[in-house]
């Protein structure tokens, strides 16, 4: 009883499913079969780059007659709106703002009739993407005059920078007279509000307080001191040090600055160095975006390839049966035209015999 339970034939199906609808924005999720039958169902999710939208189906069955229930194009490309910039142009590189496409943006030639002779500058990002459905990467910039008065520096002097007009993003340097130091940073730059960023410094009477920082001969050295053993008396280019048994050290405005310049030059570096590695990142996940999207449309061209082929086979096939259909079609017309000229002649035969006149009888008398 268990091996006739065994061997019982499996179902068999005299129908299956042609292959999956084959749509521009979604691909088949999960493991594909190699046949399918009625009552198979099959899911789709939308390619990178797009998004569902809803209430379309996002999923298809296989109908008891081999065709598939229908299904249509549920997913939208990602796309983000046109960026408006007054005085300025936008340019589409791939001619799209698609999702990862990029929108570079410069400034209109020429300058603003209503703030004189001065040019337009670029106040924001020069390049912007795509980075969601209607999201930039950040807003777009500003097309505008930017003019900062010519700073001032009480008890200090400009030693960098000096011009006649002070545009957007021109840089300036400070130094304090002597017998004053520093408050603040001695480089700002005019920036897209009109105002010195960051804040203006200012010069205060007297020196440093020692006790906030003794500096080491490491730090001396560093900045050029020529050490002059006699009477503990230190000479320097950039400022001038006494000390008395090296019990106190009364220090000029210069090492403060000298030092400032030297941290914020580590953090330009620090900077430059952070911006380098993720520029390498960016474009390493761009080359790994990019190798995955022709994956995906080589994939895709191969699988459309394929169903424009079946297609064709198909349309082949229906063509040759439509031939062969005509041909039978025709041959037996002909058939029956035949068979019924055949009758026809056969049952007209007698009637149209005929009959031979007969000779008058002669009697004889």
């Amino acid at each position: 009883m268990l091996l006739a339970a065994l061997v019982l034939p499996l179902p068999i199906f005299s129908v299956r499913c042609i292959d999956p609808p084959v749509l521009d924005s979604m691909k088949l999720k999960g493991v594909i079969k190699r046949h399918y039958y009625p009552g198979d169902r099959i899911d789709y999710e939308c390619y990178r780059g797009y998004f569902y939208v809803w209430p379309y189906l996002l999923s298809a069955t296989c109908e008891p007659n081999g065709s598939w229930s229908r299904i249509e194009e549920a997913c939208l490309r990602k796309s983000c709106p046109d960026p408006q910039v007054k005085h300025g142009k936008v340019v589409a590189p791939n001619d799209t703002f698609e999702w990862e496409s990029e929108a570079h943006i410069s400034c209109d030639e020429g300058c603003d009739p209503s703030n004189g002779p001065d040019e337009y500058s670029l106040v924001g990002q020069n390049k912007l993407i795509c980075i969601e459905p209607n999201k930039w990467s950040s807003d777009p910039p500003l097309c505008k005059v930017v003019k900062c008065q010519r700073p001032f520096l009480e008890h200090g002097i400009m030693v960098s920078g000096s011009r006649d007009k002070f545009s957007y993003q021109s840089v300036v340097v400070f130094e304090c007279l002597q017998g004053f130091y520093l408050n603040g940073s001695n480089l700002v730059f005019c920036g897209g509000n009109d105002t010195w960023e960051p804040e203006m410094p200012t010069c205060i009477k007297g020196y440093p307080n020692p006790s906030d920082e003794i500096p080491s001969l490491e730090d001396f050295e560093d900045l050029g001191i020529i050490l002059i053993i006699n009477n503990l008396h230190y000479e320097t280019l950039d400022f001038y040090i006494e000390t008395s048994w090296f019990n106190h050290l009364c220090l000029f405005s210069g090492k403060k600055e000298e030092k400032d310049m030297k941290e914020k030059a580590k953090e330009v570096k620090e900077k430059e160095v952070r911006d380098m590695k993720e520029e390498e990142e960016r474009e390493k996940e761009e080359k790994q975006r990019k190798e995955e999207k022709e994956k995906e449309e080589k994939k895709e061209k191969g699988r459309k390839e394929k169903e424009k082929e079946r297609k064709e086979k198909e349309k082949e096939k229906k063509q040759k049966e439509k031939e062969m259909k005509e041909k039978k079609e025709k041959e037996k017309k002909q058939k029956e035209e035949k068979e019924m000229k055949g009758k026809k002649g056969v049952g007209a035969g007698p009637t149209t015999q005929q009959k031979k006149p007969t000779s008058p009888v002669v009697q004889k008398r």
